[in-house]
């Protein structure tokens, strides 16, 4: 199964790696590490995780609360938002769509 990072879920993990670098230095590579471990163990998982506004939500189990919103087909995992589940949850109901 390809996994396929798409443009607004990469402007998320972007800007989340610069708020969590400004907090203190290396907290963006650690934050990137444990997304990074998340993601690519999504394909063998894929569909178990509850939906919400349409899209599968993976919580990230880590001292990082974020949440990845994705969907999949037979051949690809598409990853659409990577959000910190301390937003505002009308800011991720737009953003979603909803």
């Amino acid at each position: 199964m390809k996994l396929r990072i798409l443009s607004d879920a990469e402007d998320d993990l972007i800007e989340a790696f610069h708020f969590y670098e400004g907090q203190q230095a290396t907290f963006g590579h650690d934050f990137l590490d444990h997304l990074d471990q998340e993601v690519l163990h999504l394909p063998s998982v894929c569909g178990i995780h509850s939906k919400q506004f349409g899209y599968h939500r993976a919580l990230v189990r880590t001292r990082f609360p974020f949440a990845i919103y994705y969907t999949y087909d037979t051949d690809s995992l598409y990853i659409h938002a990577v959000f910190d589940c301390r937003k505002d949850p009308k800011e991720i109901a737009d953003r979603m769509g909803n």
